[in-house]
Order: C-alpha cells, then structure tokens, then sequence
C-alpha cells in the first residue's frame, strides 16, 4: 500500500462512516415523540415517511459497504485488511508509521496511542475484523433488508421492519470505533461522527410543529375576533393563557 491508496481508503471509509451515522441519528429522533403534535405532523405530511425510508436506506446500504466481506464493495474494512497484512508497503505510507514512532520515543504530546509500526498496524486491522465478525448476526439481518426492501423495492415502504434503530445500534456504534482505532491512531486525529446538527431532521420536525401551533392560534384569534361579545381583556387573558412557540413570539 502507498499513501495514496491509504488516503483513498481512509477518506471514502469516513465519507460513508459520516453518512450511516447522521442517517443513524435521524432515525432515532424520528422514532423519538417529543410532544403529542408529532404523530399528526407526520401523517399530514408524505415527507417524513419518504425521509425515513430513505434513511434506512441509507444505514443499510453503508454498513453493508463497511462490513459485508463482499467483492462488490470497494472499501470494506475485509479488503482493507487483506491490503494492510501485506508486508510490502511503500515508502511514503511507512512514513506516517515511522513519523508516529519517532514522536512516541521523544514523547511528543499526542504520540503516546498511535500506530507505530507494521506489527502494530497488522495487529489492529485484525482486531477491528474481529469485533466486526462478532456482529455477524445483525450484519445478516442488515444484508437481508437491504435485498429484501430495497434490491426488490416495490414502492411500499414497510414500517413493521424486522431490524429496529436499537438493534443496529452497536455496529453502528462500532462504526465510529473501528475508525478511529485505525485511522485516528494512525493520523493521530480523534473524529466524532455523532453530530446531531448534521442533516438534523428533528429541526424540520420541531418547525412543522410550531407551524401547527402558530395556525390553531390563529384560527383560535380569529373566532374570538369575530365574536363580538369578547371584550379586550378576554382577548388578552386568552393571549397570554396560549402556549405560542418561542421562535413566533
């Protein structure tokens, strides 16, 4: 490996680690409720149901191309770690290792957990295989929704999904990991792919609501508008009992 084909790997590897956790997050505040206007939101709305089927489709397409030993995907961490336990790297890519090792022998801050060298690198490719073996069964319900619900996709999103958003929560979790155990000790950069301003759904859904609010508000001032027997002190007592949304006061 040269340190090329080492910064392609890593770059795309975070390109679509970044993609399964921000479509990961948007699954859990979908499936949170924050208040009792959400459900109406939603069912009002075709978007929130294309977006999370959309969703799905993106985390199980990503953690498929991550963790699937498959020649079909062109980087995985199994071709990876075929690529890595080869012992003729080139001399630009064992640079980074002999950089990391001469900074962690004059202690040099930021040095003290990195990769040093080929055996280091050998050792943790193989441990990062091993904790991804070790969710083979949920990796196996992914594969099969992401044939059975999207290679053969019929149009009609199915919301009783055999895999739940708790259920992938550890591989996705272990996205994250495997990353920066080997990248980020290699690179010396610690990466959080756990941003939640990031393709934010719950902003869309938390506007919607006040959306909703700001219009029963409305039409509730405008009945008592034209109700002629409400003087203005009962106009203002129901203005100030109305809970409005900060963001329309």
């Amino acid at each position: 490996m040269d340190l090329l084909e080492y910064t392609k790997y890593r770059d795309n590897i975070k390109y679509i680690t970044n993609y399964l956790n921000i479509s990961y997050l948007n699954l859990l505040r979908y499936d949170s409720m924050e208040n009792e206007i959400e459900p109406e939101v939603r069912s009002n709305f075709g978007f929130f149901q294309f977006y999370y089927s959309q969703s799905w489709f993106i985390v199980c397409i990503e953690l498929c191309k991550l963790f699937t030993n498959s020649r079909n995907q062109k980087f995985n961490y199994f071709k990876l770690q075929r690529k890595l336990l080869r012992d003729d790297h080139q001399h630009d890519f064992m640079e980074l290792l002999d950089a990391n090792r001469i900074g962690n022998e004059n202690a040099v801050m930021g040095y003290g957990n990195c990769i040093k060298t080929n055996e280091e690198l050998k050792d943790t490719i193989a441990s990062i295989v091993g904790d991804i073996e070790n969710q083979s069964d949920i990796m196996s319900q992914v594969k099969d929704l992401r044939d059975q619900l999207y290679a053969h996709f019929d149009g009609d999103f199915k919301d009783d999904l055999p895999v739940s958003v708790k259920d992938i929560s550890p591989i996705v979790d272990l996205s994250e990991k495997v990353y920066n155990t080997l990248f980020g000790r290699i690179d010396r950069v610690e990466t959080s792919f756990k941003n939640p301003f990031l393709a934010n759904i719950g902003e869309i859904i938390n506007g919607m609501v006040e959306r909703n609010q700001f219009i029963d508000l409305y039409h509730d001032l405008w009945a008592v508008v034209e109700d002629e027997s409400v003087n203005r002190k009962s106009l203002m007592e129901m203005l100030n009992n109305y809970n409005v949304p900060k963001d329309t006061q």
